[in-house]
């Protein structure tokens, strides 16, 4: 696989849409087996006088985090947008197929719209905001989660449609192709420099690994909503249960009928996995045995086991096996959760940790599979078995890329004294060239968290713009350090920047 991805690298403009091209061999096999310091800026180092009874400030982190998010969406931005440096982009998305495709969010560091990442972003954020939802309304940042979430939401409702008979006629999973990683522009350039073609999934071409994702994200965001605007919570349910009908009545890879979307996001995992997920959160957002029924169907005679890896875009069976530990009456699905926790816990090849603590999985992303799978073990300790080791675990997962490491080096863009300044991100960078050199970024990109360790040893950051293995950004990164941060935050406290501090820290 390795090489297969140095024949792209000869581009230098790729985004981490590539991490899964890089680590598909091991995602693909999960079933069978299963240098530069940032600079000191103590203007950021606030975390010591408002971080609670926790190491750090987790309400800090967490407000960071989901400010992010801002700065990857596209379409016209509304008036409350923060990040007043990016500016609405890509007006015309969808233009091509006749369908109002604008909003939604640029999956990493350059423009395309990947809607498998995407709703793995949103499944993960709307679990912790419903099973959270208490620690969220403490630490100040239920509204900011549920703008974020329902960004992304209103997005997946223009991008599905239903025929006269109220079923799924089609899904748009994808806007922007490879050309976008020719031109290194912002956001609000790139439209001038390539087309964004649209890209569908349709009964004649299905993707019921998509389609069922899809429905994992409404059906989640559908119950963080629930009590606050139930007639969007309804609508967000409605379609998740057509999508998740067509997901099962017409079966295959996305990636076989999107050409497009390899290789940055081939379905290596297959569907099993999302429509097992897609049938829990069902589950859960109605009540409806029916789904738990197949849920347990699909993960025992489907997916059979747990693998290596984490809860990530590709493989969706570690939170489908975590949420039926807690709602099937079938011990199988403790038992293999808590067995494959413990490869991470115990450090099991492939796993690996760092000398620091950081456990190691994969060259690309290791950053975000640590923290997911932290976020799992959190869970479980809270909603199925109390259990402090898994605690234990996902509080040093997420203290290390915070700072808690040997170098005393935050791993999260604007939180803590170093951190990186030259993250892999056209709309961040700015004016500043595609290169290695020492020149900061034109913005900086407060809450990102980048790829992070590429081997399980210690050794300095390399901030380098044309780093997109360890210092690009993604959504599908923030999704998984929100969540892990509310777990701490409901754990340990630690305040938030006032409107106006984090205003002023965005403005600098």
């Amino acid at each position: 696989m390795i090489k297969k991805l140095l024949l792209f690298i000869s581009f230098g403009l790729l985004g981490s849409t590539l991490i899964f091209l890089a680590v598909a061999e091991f995602a693909s096999n999960s079933h069978d087996a299963r240098a530069n310091i940032g600079e000191t800026d103590h203007s950021f180092n606030s975390q010591s006088r408002r971080a609670g009874t926790g190491r750090f400030a987790y309400g800090e982190v967490l407000q960071k985090s989901l400010l992010f998010f801002e700065a990857n969406r596209s379409g016209s931005l509304p008036d409350d947008q923060r990040i007043k440096w990016r500016s609405s982009a890509t007006l015309n998305d969808g233009a091509d197929v006749g369908r109002d495709l604008t909003q939604g969010y640029y999956d990493a560091g350059d423009h395309i719209i990947f809607a498998q990442p995407f709703a793995f972003s949103i499944a993960m954020l709307s679990w912790g905001g419903v099973d959270y939802r208490e620690a969220y309304q403490q630490s100040g940042q239920l509204d900011e989660l549920l703008k974020t979430v329902k960004w992304g939401t209103d997005w997946f409702l223009k991008a599905h449609e239903t025929d006269s008979n109220g079923k799924t006629a089609r899904l748009w999973v994808q806007v922007g192709d490879a050309s976008d990683h020719q031109y290194w522009v912002p956001a609000e350039e790139i439209e001038a420099k390539t087309a964004r073609p649209s890209f569908a999934i349709d009964p004649e071409n299905p993707g019921s690994d998509v389609a069922a994702g899809t429905a994992s994200a409404l059906a989640s965001a559908s119950m963080l909503f629930r009590g606050i605007d139930d007639d969007y919570s309804d609508k967000l349910l409605q379609n998740a249960i057509t999508l998740y009908d067509f997901a099962e009545t017409h079966q295959g890879k996305y990636s076989d009928s999107v050409v497009a979307a390899n290789p940055f996001y081939t379905s290596w995992s297959g569907y099993w996995d999302e429509l097992a997920l897609g049938a829990a959160w069902l589950y859960r957002a109605t009540g409806d045995s029916t789904y738990l029924t197949k849920a347990e169907n699909y993960l025992r005679d489907q997916v059979k086991f747990l693998g290596d890896w984490s809860y990530a875009t590709d493989d969706h069976s570690y939170a489908a096996y975590a949420l039926l530990a807690k709602e099937s009456s079938d011990p199988y699905f403790k038992s293999e959760v808590e067995r494959w926790l413990g490869t991470w816990l115990e450090g099991v090849p492939p796993v690996q940790y760092s000398s620091g603590g950081f456990a190691h999985r994969a060259e690309w992303g290791s950053a975000a599979l640590s923290l997911a799978t932290g976020y799992i073990a959190e869970w479980y300790s809270d909603f199925v078995e109390p259990n402090q080791a898994y605690s234990d675990f996902a509080t040093s997962q997420l203290n290390y890329l915070l700072g808690d490491n040997p170098r005393n080096y935050s791993y999260v863009i604007g939180f803590g004294e170093n951190f990186p300044r030259r993250a892999h991100h056209r709309s961040a960078a700015g004016s500043a060239a595609l290169d290695g050199s020492s020149r900061f970024n034109d913005h900086l990109l407060i809450g990102a968290l980048v790829g992070g360790l590429t081997k399980p040893e210690e050794h300095p950051h390399n901030d380098r713009r044309d780093d997109w293995v360890s210092n690009e950004v993604s959504i599908g990164y923030n999704a998984p350090l929100a969540s892990a941060t509310i777990q701490q935050y409901k754990n340990y406290g630690g305040e938030s920047l006032s409107d106006a501090e984090l205003q002023r820290l965005i403005d600098n």
